[in-house]
């Protein structure tokens, strides 16, 4: 494992790469989805985290862009983790996390993935895309928007 690359202005926050081949906000309406998670992402609800990924981008639209966004997870684990990395490995370059909170970003630095995953900073441009589910409250189903 290797140790985490702390930035100029935390010195314990790993760095995010940052390596961003197509710009989600560049492809068409249709190509593009998002996917927000929120609460705890843990054995008990990383399949609700998983079909909502599936839906959100299946191998019959490999061209879709799937941007999840993980501002309101309050705790990932490695089974959380694991829908996370199977989109990713799904979707290659048309994968993005944004607003993954310390505790998410600790666990990938952990696991030696923080560079595995392409981020986005630019919360408003993703908040307007066409179809979006939300996946990690108990009693909160997956929709599209």
């Amino acid at each position: 494992m290797a140790p985490a690359t702390p930035t100029p202005s935390s010195p314990t926050a790993p760095q995010l790469a940052r390596h961003p081949p197509v710009p989600p906000a560049q492809a068409p309406p249709g190509e593009r989805s998002l996917v927000r998670a929120s609460g705890d992402v843990d054995l008990a609800t990383a399949t609700e985290l998983d079909g909502a990924l599936q839906a959100a981008a299946t191998e019959d639209q490999p061209a879709r862009h799937l941007v999840v966004d993980l501002g309101a997870v309050t705790f990932l684990d490695c089974a959380g983790l694991r829908p996370l990395v199977a989109a990713r490995r799904r979707l290659t370059d048309r994968f993005w996390l944004v607003n993954p909170p310390p505790q998410v970003r600790r666990l990938l630095s952990l696991t030696g993935l923080t560079d595995t995953f392409s981020y986005l900073d630019d919360v408003p441009a993703i908040t307007l895309l066409p179809q979006h589910r939300s996946a990690g409250d108990p009693g909160t189903e997956a929709s599209t928007a």
